[in-house]
């Protein structure tokens, strides 16, 4: 049985930042599963050694029926970002970028000292992770906002459902192209950027500038019809990049939900904000258990 139309991303293009492992593989494979192109933009192919599956990411979405590809990326390079927009624009059926997920990110811990606060952050830690978390993020919303912005309005796949009764709105104007976006951007922020982040200052401030980032880009281009939302995570029992967290830092990270996230739930997260969610922009989608409620 195929996938109705308003539920699969056949045919459309997408980036994935931080593809090889954690997050951002779990992303990868999803929108994968549900037919669309995925570019799997990393430094490296390989995941982690903590990874259950050790093919890389592009190829699980082969072997799995899809159409992935591998392209090298340090996201602290512009143009790097634009030698993978390239690659999605060759390998999609129409020429387009339909989804860029900005997840790439370091944590903020230093891995060789132990993080005290402020006043124990080296500059250069500090620097790092603010030129991948934040300018990062930054240069792969510039590239796909230059993109989009070529590209001529789509439907969202959930527009496509013409079951869907509107209620009081029978103006058939509203379906279809006349709902259309250029293109979606998601970008990964965290609960950290939302509420403070204990001992973790810049990689705080990094994400709470995701956040505004995405807020600022939503509002300047939803004119254009271009949507960017942020996606922020909350604990999960493995960090951002897939390796399993202290057990004493698990147990120390209590959420009021039964258990800690997993890489499915952000996953989940990116597949509606980039096929049900046409209306959805400068909004921060937090998928934390319910942390943030106390």
């Amino acid at each position: 049985m195929s996938i109705p139309a308003f539920l699969s991303l056949a045919g459309r293009t997408a980036i994935v930042s931080g593809s090889s492992s954690g997050f951002g593989r779990s992303i990868a494979l999803r929108l994968g599963r549900l037919g669309c192109t995925v570019i799997c933009a990393d430094r490296q192919p390989q995941p982690n050694s903590s990874a259950v599956n050790p093919s890389d990411t592009h190829e699980l979405i082969v072997r799995n029926g899809g159409q992935g590809f591998y392209y090298p990326l340090d996201v602290t390079e512009l143009e790097g970002y634009r030698g993978a927009v390239k690659l999605a624009l060759e390998q999609s059926a129409s020429g387009r970028l339909d989804i860029m997920v900005n997840n790439a990110g370091v944590g903020g811990h230093a891995p060789d000292s132990a993080n005290l606060g402020i006043h124990t952050e080296a500059e250069h830690f500090a620097k790092r992770v603010v030129d991948v978390n934040l300018m990062g993020v930054w240069n792969g919303t510039k590239v796909a906002v230059e993109q989009m912005l070529e590209q001529e309005p789509e439907p969202f796949p959930a527009d496509l459902d013409a079951n869907v009764d509107l209620g009081d709105v029978q103006d058939a104007s509203v379906l279809g192209g006349e709902r259309g976006s250029r293109g979606t951007i998601i970008n990964v922020a965290s609960l950290h950027g939302m509420v403070a982040g204990p001992w973790e200052p810049a990689y705080s401030a990094s994400k709470a500038a995701v956040i505004n980032l995405s807020r600022t880009v939503a509002a300047d281009y939803a004119p254009h019809r271009i949507n960017c939302n942020s996606l922020s995570p909350g604990y999960s029992a493995a960090d951002m990049n897939g390796k399993p967290l202290p057990l004493e830092l698990r147990t120390r990270r209590v959420t009021p939900w039964p258990h800690q996230g997993a890489g499915r739930d952000i996953a989940n997260g990116v597949i509606y904000l980039a096929r049900d969610a046409p209306w959805v922009t400068g909004s921060n989608l937090v998928i934390d258990g319910g942390t943030t409620c106390i």
